[in-house]
């Protein structure tokens, strides 16, 4: 029997590993819900494609805007998200932004939210994206902003204008290195925004219209202390999403800034399935769970290095699908080396 000294040491002891024991249980738990939830990512049956419309819009503008995608509910979930995953990575002070990598190694949100891999298939977006871009295409690059408020604003006549050293097109030396005038599209990139910009004050995403087709930014006079002609800022409600093309001449809120609002924008990049990362794109723990073909597609599960040039059936199960649901409207031919794995979807073997 322990001496009355003992007890009174093994007393806080038996507390601490049960607290511990219970941690542990709690964390197990949470592992194989989360495991769970992204096993259960499924293809929603009703995607919205890209109307004729919009296919006009989008070439024409270089961008698209999609309102009320989002439903409260989901801005009000992401939203937290990222004040949890911000917090986590440091936090984010006033006046200030923050820049985050979605599928960052040195975090797990993703696998903790499978929210964040659903956007990637989101109903009334990704059609929009196979629309433009086609089938053979994965997520590249994925990341997030939030710019913070001051708990004190000051006037937004104190707020100033992105003049010609902030604009930019994506992709940095893919603009310097591939050849055309203009250059290739390659990508495009779709923006969920979490809160609203419409009000005064707010941190704003600018373009420049039709901007795509320039290599050159717009500028008839040249020099960082100007805006390009045509400018404009476009402000969005909580909810929606605007599509870009990766050539658009644009940009985002300036660094520290005295905005009267918050801003936070979630940005999924999609390109050709050969097409590079742009981010360490590291999604090894989320495909251990994730089942849905289509999904693992998008998240850069590759069978074969040759399937991302020349894909078979096996290498892009968003060709099948998009098949199934009457969505596929050019079927593509067969590469001739891997005629025994084709399908109706790839085409004959001649």
């Amino acid at each position: 029997m322990a001496s009355p000294g003992q007890q009174k040491f093994l007393g806080p002891l038996c507390c601490l590993l049960a607290a511990l024991a219970a941690g542990m249980y709690m964390a197990t738990a949470s592992y194989r819900r989360c495991a769970k939830a992204l096993a259960s990512l499924a293809m929603d049956a009703m995607v919205e494609g890209l109307s004729d419309e919009e296919r006009t819009s989008f070439e024409a503008d270089g961008f698209l805007v999609l309102p009320g995608v989002l439903s409260s509910a989901e801005v009000t979930s992401l939203s937290n998200v990222m004040d949890e995953w911000s917090e986590y990575m440091g936090g984010v002070a006033e006046g200030t932004t923050w820049h985050g990598m979605i599928f960052d190694k040195r975090h797990d949100m993703p696998f903790y939210h499978a929210e964040l891999v659903k956007m990637l298939v989101h109903p009334k977006v990704f059609g929009k994206i196979v629309g433009i871009l086609g089938w053979n295409i994965y997520c590249y690059h994925a990341h997030a902003m939030f710019t913070r408020a001051l708990s004190t604003p000051l006037s937004t006549s104190d707020l100033t204008e992105p003049l010609g050293d902030h604009w930019h097109q994506d992709s940095g030396r893919v603009n310097d290195d591939v050849e055309g005038e203009p250059r290739p599209r390659l990508s495009v990139k779709a923006s969920f925004f979490l809160t609203d910009t419409t009000q005064p004050g707010s941190p704003q995403f600018w373009v420049v219209p039709g901007s795509h087709l320039n290599n050159s930014m717009p500028n008839a006079h040249g020099g960082a202390t100007q805006q390009p002609p045509g400018a404009t800022p476009l402000p969005v409600h909580a909810g929606s999403v605007v599509i870009i093309d990766r050539r658009l001449w644009h940009t985002g809120p300036l660094g520290e800034q005295p905005y009267a609002h918050s801003r936070k924008v979630l940005f999924y990049g999609f390109g050709p399935r050969w097409m590079r990362p742009k981010d360490s794109m590291a999604t090894d723990t989320v495909l251990a769970h994730v089942r849905e073909p289509v999904i693992r597609q998008l998240l850069g599960n590759t069978p074969s290095y040759n399937g991302l040039y020349s894909p078979t059936a096996k290498d892009v199960p968003l060709l099948g699908w998009l098949d199934e649901h009457g969505m596929l409207k050019d079927r593509p031919q067969v590469p001739w080396e891997a005629c025994d794995q084709s399908s109706k979807w790839i085409g004959g073997c001649t």
